[in-house]
């Protein structure tokens, strides 16, 4: 189990992933941070936020964009977060700019966080 943890925390920091911080919070309990990692691919926010995005619900999109903020950056998954916050800053400045791109980066990201959980 020790060496599966430290696989998947050395592979995550690879990715930017604030490890040592977030297990702080966790009272460097590493069983139990990677308990909450191991849940991140099936948060099924991912899913939501596309559907959104493609249907035009802005509403429901900066929803789904907030609880994928929250639980990333509550995991230490910062580059995540700090994408949703900056498309939802885009969406709520109302100029228009096309925010496909950046989710195309967002799924991309996440996509990548949710392989190395999984491979590791």
């Amino acid at each position: 189990m020790e060496r599966k943890e430290k696989s998947l925390f050395a592979a995550l920091r690879n990715l930017g992933v604030d490890i040592d911080g977030t297990l702080s919070r966790f009272v460097d309990n590493t069983e139990y941070y990677e308990k909450f990692l191991r849940r991140y691919p099936t948060d099924g926010l991912m899913d939501p936020i596309l559907k959104a995005f493609e249907n035009k619900e802005t509403e429901t999109l900066l929803n789904v964009l907030h609880k994928m903020k929250g639980t990333s950056v509550n995991l230490g998954i910062n580059n995540i977060s700090d994408q949703c916050k900056d498309i939802a800053s885009v969406i709520r400045s109302g100029e228009g700019i096309d925010v496909a791109p950046l989710i195309d980066k967002l799924k991309a990201d996440y996509d990548e966080i949710c392989d190395t959980i999984a491979k590791n």
